[in-house]
């Protein structure tokens, strides 16, 4: 009940600075860097369902996402309240028109507008000059109007599209119904007692954008590359935060199956998944559950579901019986919203570089695979990469190699502390000489992992020291050993040593791997491997 969440400050009404005050303390909330270290944890977790051909059973998926995403503004979408609130204070940044105090009146605020194009224009759609505000009627507690203002009927923008990469080189248009504009609701908090819900309004009223797909996507792969990119686009347009962890960016699934040949299936919705994770692991539950019911004799119902994360399974929110007339009209109090081509436009001229451009620019300019650009991308590590490609030193640095040290091993390091790239303490200098050690072969891979972490470690500590990968290896003792002449006489010695063995590696491969380990031995592990393999073959017998 409001009563026992809210005590109304009457001098401040009458001064029309509506403020609201909590009679609750709220339960700590996960700062951002815990949260991505979960997000982390959670990704690395293996999916304990496969769909596969098999599990399919002939059945084609038809799956559709819609996307909230929250409109990074200073100011909410109908009134002057500040966007930039704190977790910590519940109903801290609330006006009057937020709460629906009788005699407020909506004005639309033009920074959203200006948001929504640009994320319309960034996914090829049409900008419709003239959109429409509706009211969509439920009841909420969280939400004080009894309605939602939304674009129901005439959009912002219609007939976009997003490519996603789903093999080598091979792209796939998933397109993109519409794009409109609506408000958010507040926020209800179940976990306080066993009796009331509370409910914290500061995010009543921020703008959201919608994105509804076409049910162009197949699986749960293809919709974790449909969310990743849409999720880079929006940071890389800053027109959304897209963090899902703090609720900013939301998604809801449609899933159906059906035969080759017959109509699409009963459809189900899933609400409110917040990780791509979460979206996957849906996806997969669903579809094995819609078929086994229809190969089972049963029919699948038209229902919205849930995700429980803790069961890895969807679990029914309500039944079509039950689902309610949201009473759409038009909202009276708001005119039409008329756009003039001139700003559409000048919106456009002033868009950044595209995530489609930005790939193909660096397959052309650093010859890199479609995949491994994209990985790039999405982990929004594209700055870091090419600082670290121009770099000096070597000429001939391996950009594939960059890539791979970047997202594999300095990312594990990163997501243990809750990091993303930008906060890396490693510099791009580090990287690159760390990239060119392992290159040239001066420090093997095995090496260059231990140099990765120690210069990790050292950054961290108070005095960030930024030592070069070549400076540690100096000092550990740790640069390997490429002398061909040197590692040939050690060979020769290990093979001499070793002449009952020897007899052996025509009919047993593994004993040339104990011949080669004795090698690694004398060297204390800094022997090139390789070269030892290719003498060792050649000192037996087997080349």
């Amino acid at each position: 009940m409001l009563g026992k969440v809210f005590h109304f400050n009457h001098q401040q009404i009458r001064r029309r600075a509506f403020h609201v005050h909590t009679v609750f303390k709220q339960e700590p909330q996960l700062s951002r860097k815990d949260k991505r270290r979960l997000i982390a944890k959670e990704q690395e977790s293996k999916y304990q369902i496969v769909v596969d051909e098999k599990a399919l059973k002939g059945y084609i998926p038809v799956i559709g996402l819609e996307v909230h995403a929250q409109i990074t503004t200073n100011s909410k979408l109908f009134s002057g309240s500040s966007t930039k609130f704190n977790i910590q204070r519940p109903n801290d940044h609330v006006s009057l028109m937020d709460v629906a105090a009788p005699g407020t009146l909506p004005v639309i605020n033009k920074a959203c507008v200006e948001q929504a194009i640009k994320t319309s224009l960034a996914l090829s759609g049409q900008v419709q000059l003239v959109s429409q505000f509706d009211r969509k009627h439920y009841f909420y507690p969280d939400l004080p109007h009894a309605y939602q203002i939304t674009q129901q009927f005439k959009p912002i923008m219609r007939d976009g599209h997003l490519l996603i990469l789903i093999g080598q080189d091979q792209y796939k248009p998933i397109r993109i119904q519409r794009l409109q504009i609506e408000m958010d609701s507040g926020k209800s908090i179940h976990e306080h007692d066993h009796i009331n819900s509370l409910i914290d309004l500061n995010r009543a009223g921020i703008a959201l954008m919608e994105i509804v797909s076409h049910p162009d996507i197949a699986n749960s792969s293809e919709a974790a590359s449909y969310l990743k990119k849409l999720q880079y686009l929006l940071r890389h347009l800053g027109t959304c935060d897209g963090n899902m962890e703090e609720g900013s960016l939301r998604c809801d699934v449609n899933i159906s199956v059906h035969k080759p040949g017959q109509p699409y299936g009963t459809r189900c919705e899933v609400k409110n998944l917040a990780s791509i994770v979460s979206v996957s692991k849906t996806i997969d539950y669903e579809i094995l559950r819609q078929i086994e019911l229809i190969e089972s004799g049963g029919n699948v119902l038209q229902e919205t579901r849930l995700f429980d994360q803790k069961l890895n399974k969807t679990i029914v929110l309500r039944s079509k019986e039950d689902a309610p007339d949201y009473r759409f009209f038009p909202e009276p109090d708001l005119p039409p919203l008329v756009v003039k081509q001139e700003f559409i436009d000048q919106l456009k001229s002033c868009l950044p570089e595209s995530p489609d451009e930005i790939v193909k620019r660096l397959q052309n300019k650093y010859n890199l695979q479609a995949e491994d650009a994209q990985l790039v991308l999405h982990m929004d590590a594209v700055d870091l990469f090419e600082n670290t490609m121009s770099q000096p030193g070597d000429d001939n640095r391996n950009a594939k190699s960059v890539v791979n040290w970047i997202t594999s091993e300095l990312m594990g390091l990163l997501n243990k502390d809750g990091l993303s790239f930008a906060e890396s303490p490693l510099s791009v200098q580090q990287i690159a000489s760390l990239v060119d050690a392992v290159g040239s072969e001066q420090v093997s891979g095995r090496i260059g992992k231990q140099i990765t972490q120690i210069m990790y470690d050292e950054s961290m500590q108070q005095d960030k020291k930024q030592r070069l990968a070549l400076q540690i290896a100096d000092e550990k003792g740790w640069k390997q050993i490429n002398d061909v002449q040197y590692l040939s006489d050690i060979c020769e010695k290990v093979v001499q040593e070793g002449q009952e063995q020897v007899k052996k590696v025509h009919a047993n491969r593994r004993v040339l791997g104990s011949l080669i380990g004795k090698v690694m031995e004398i060297t204390g592990g800094m022997a090139n491997p390789e070269k030892v393999t290719k003498i060792m073959q050649e000192k037996c017998g087997l080349q």
